[in-house]
């Protein structure tokens, strides 16, 4: 089974007991979903102040309907954090976002975010 994961949950279907999030497509955690979609994740309220640990069986969409409709949603502030230069969980030396420096303190362009 796959290490528990941090995830921003973007959505929650009650009828259907369906949880969306979004990952960064160069992220280890994809990686270890198409190894095994048995999974853990970790979601925080902090408004409840309480922190989930939730057992799923995850699909992965990528380029397609259902991942285009979710980006679509997805404001310019948070696509900004999918164009980091390096990969999730890259290693360095100094204490970086990985954010390129044109962008620093202001949102990407609509374009420049697909």
């Amino acid at each position: 089974m796959a290490d528990s994961r941090v995830v921003v949950l973007r959505k929650f279907d009650k009828n259907l007991l369906k949880l969306n999030f979004h990952t960064n497509f160069r992220s280890p955690k994809i990686k270890n979903l198409i190894q095994d979609n048995n999974s853990f994740f970790v979601f925080y309220d902090f408004k409840l102040k309480i922190q989930l640990r939730i057992k799923t069986h995850s699909a992965i969409n990528n380029k397609n309907n259902i991942s285009k409709n979710m980006w679509e949603q997805t404001t310019l502030s948070s696509r900004k954090c999918y164009l980091t230069e390096k990969e999730p969980s890259s290693k360095t030396t100094l204490p970086e976002d990985g954010i390129p420096n044109h962008l620093k303190g202001i949102d990407p362009l609509r374009e420049e975010s697909e």
